[in-house]
């Protein structure tokens, strides 16, 4: 059995669904270790849906696997093809409106005084990023980016409002765009016109796994 290398935990979800951990907290690193694998599991005979997180993978599998037990998952994983060779990683530019209605100025003022800082200076912290997607879901198409700054990292809103399609938001250590209407708790900071899934393009969803993400200041 070959070393992994990381802890692996594996859990069963239900008859033909299996979670697999690769580590437990959000990181760069984890995110990568993640990408590697699902790249390696979604083209693998024995599994039908691979599901990516942070931190997890949820396959659906078939065949003799739907029949093994914990330690034949983890002799699975670490015999699986070493996942060394991925795609690399895209560079995506979106362009980004700052602060440019009413509800998203009163947003970024908020979101500066508890900061401690200019909205000026928060922007300019924001276009230095280059973030990482690492995960994509809750509505269709939306990244979930990583490597936001610990000085931009901001608790949660107390109350929900209501965010448009296209805001650039942040709650807690987390950014991400909001590619439907919907309600949130993060702070909303700017728009995109860039759509994040558009059922007539191919494919759907702009951003993937591992996609690299910088932000561009637009009027």
């Amino acid at each position: 059995m070959v070393e992994l290398g990381f802890d692996l935990k594996v859990e069963r979800l239900s008859e033909d669904w299996v979670l697999l951990r690769f580590g437990t907290q959000i990181s760069e690193a984890v995110t990568e270790r993640v990408r590697r694998y699902y790249d390696s599991l979604r083209r693998h005979d024995l599994v039908l849906e691979c599901v990516p997180t942070y931190t997890d993978i949820a396959i659906r599998v078939k065949g003799p696997s739907l029949e093994w037990k914990i330690d034949a998952w983890r002799l699975f994983i670490s015999e699986l093809a070493a996942p060394t060779s991925v795609a690399s990683s895209r560079l995506i530019t979106v362009p980004i409106s700052f602060a440019n209605t009413d509800d998203l100025t009163a947003d970024m003022q908020h979101f500066a005084d508890q900061v401690g800082m200019s909205s000026e200076i928060i922007i300019e912290q924001l276009l230095e990023v280059e973030f990482t997607v690492a995960m994509v879901g809750f509505l269709p198409g939306m990244p979930y980016l990583l490597g936001l700054p610990d000085s931009l990292c901001l608790s949660r809103r107390e109350s929900l409002v209501t965010a448009q399609p296209g805001t650039f938001a942040i709650g807690g250590q987390q950014a991400g765009f909001l590619p439907n209407q919907t309600l949130t708790g993060w702070w909303r900071l700017g728009t995109t016109k860039l759509s994040a899934f558009d059922l007539s393009r191919q494919p759907h969803g702009l951003f993937c796994l591992g996609d690299k993400v910088r932000l561009l200041k637009v009027d």
